[in-house]
């Protein structure tokens, strides 16, 4: 209970009313592996770039890290944590503008007190596709890493599908690679599907 109720203030903070307001939000499912990976297709994320939250736990702490969100998290090969905005800007609006110009981000990332281990968040992770062993490849420069949940589905059409397209498509010679972090409820964590919260506005009841 505490668990849901800790997401639904994450969820609802920041600009995420606005978001779950304009683009839609369902009510979540639990899902598993080969759902997720099928709907992940629809956003053109292959498996080999599919991470899953470990547990529940670990969902709700990504959601915080995330902001509650669709987020972006930026490491460069050192695994330093890059961010895009400072601690003033609430939502992502510049994320397209840093993704296609990633290669400058250690010169012009913003000053902020959010500061994120790499080795904490990957903790965090299911790498049930072995996504993750690329990122240990030293001719990569930068590692993002990008959050979705199938039950906000707009969202992910408008946001996620864009963002894979900017940093494929970045300026300059600078490897990146992205990762796509799935933060559905998912059956192998032996959860119940009373313990789902209930999330769906009423505005977005269809």
């Amino acid at each position: 209970m505490k668990k849901s109720f800790f997401f639904l203030i994450i969820l609802f903070s920041s600009c995420n009313l606005f978001y779950k307001v304009v683009f839609g939000i369902k009510n979540p499912k639990m899902e598993s592996y080969s759902s997720i990976t099928e709907y992940a297709k629809t956003l053109t994320i292959k498996p080999s770039e599919l991470l899953f939250s470990k547990d529940s736990s670990s969902c709700s702490v990504l959601n915080n890290l995330f902001s509650g969100a669709p987020e972006v998290l930026i490491f460069n090969k050192n695994k330093t944590f890059l961010p895009y905005k400072n601690d003033s800007i609430a939502c992502n609006a510049p994320i397209d503008l840093f993704l296609k110009n990633i290669c400058n981000i250690e010169s012009n990332h913003a000053i902020t007190s959010k500061s994120i281990e790499y080795n904490y968040l990957i903790s965090l992770l299911d790498n049930h596709n072995n996504s993750l062993k690329e990122t240990n490849d030293t001719n990569i420069d930068f590692i993002v890493f990008a959050d979705f949940a199938k039950f906000v589905p707009k969202v992910n059409k408008t946001h996620i599908i864009n963002w894979g397209k900017e940093l494929k498509e970045h300026n300059g010679n600078c490897k990146a690679k992205i990762l796509y972090i799935n933060l559905d409820y998912l059956e192998s964590w032996g959860i119940s599907k009373k313990s789902l919260p209930n999330l769906r506005l009423f505005a977005n009841k269809k």
